[in-house]
Order: structure tokens, then sequence, then C-alpha cells
């Protein structure tokens, strides 16, 4: 029998956040004297349940996400879409030949604490679900991936 597979962040920050302003997409913008980005992938970085993390970026975006992310042992980044959900396909599609047993997706500009992660990583012990891509992402795939499985 094969061993599960690893547990991956896709951490999505291709948005342009054109609702918050400012001069910077929210995710690069400064809280704390770092930018968003920084704080929640040091917070999927530390959780002992994640084995990789790989964020989704703008295809303008390589220079900020250099910049906010240094020193970060992280999976190269993959280009998003036009929208949200195009940005998580193809960062789905990017981590299949990792074959992931279980991927938890996560908003570079939304907060994740100790608390949020183990709901998220709790919520991927439930085993055997199978979700066809189109349900996971709102878009038509041929392809599938499996969430939650062991």
């Amino acid at each position: 029998m094969n061993a599960p597979g690893p547990t991956i962040a896709l951490i999505v920050a291709a948005g342009r956040g054109r609702r918050f302003g400012g001069p910077v997409p929210k995710q690069y913008a400064t809280l704390a004297g770092e930018p968003v980005i920084r704080h929640c992938v040091r917070a999927f970085q530390k959780h002992p349940a994640i084995d990789a993390i790989k964020v989704v970026i703008g295809p303008d975006d390589y220079a900020d996400y250099a910049a906010a992310l240094t020193g970060f042992d992280l999976l190269p980044p993959t280009i998003g879409g036009e929208t949200r959900q195009d940005s998580v396909r193809l960062g789905l599609v990017a981590l299949s030949t990792l074959a992931p047993a279980r991927v938890l997706i996560h908003d570079a500009a939304r907060h994740a604490n100790k608390i949020i992660l183990g709901l998220l990583a709790d919520s991927c012990q439930i085993r055997h679900r199978h979700i066809p891509m189109e349900k996971f992402v709102k878009t038509k795939c041929n392809r599938c991936f499996y969430c939650c499985a062991a």
C-alpha cells in the first residue's frame, strides 16, 4: 500500500484588492511591519501538519512576492488566472504531480492563526470524500482531485 501524499497549503495571492484600494494589492500591504502575505505563510509554515506551501500569484507580482517571502522554503509560485476560481484551479493543477493527500486552500489576504489552521487541518480528517473539481472551484473540468482523502 502506498503512503499517503503530502499535505500542502495552497495560498491564493493573485487578486488585485480593488475594493481595498492602496498602491499595492492587499496581500502585499504592510501589517505590523510586514506584508500581510508573510504573516499568512508563516502561520502555515509553522503548522506541523503542513508539508509544503505553494503560492498562486498575479502575472505581474513576482517581484512583490519574492520581496515579501524572502527566506521561506516554498514550492515555486504558480501564476493565477482571471478569477479566484481560475487561480485555485491553476494552483491545484500545478500540485497534481505531487499527488497531495490534502490541499488546504487559503486566501493570502486573510488572517491565519493556530485556531484557524487547526480547524482546517481537522476538517481534512474527513476521510475518503471525492469532490470533483467543478464543484470545488465552480468551473467545468474533465479532471477531478481528491480533497480530504487519506
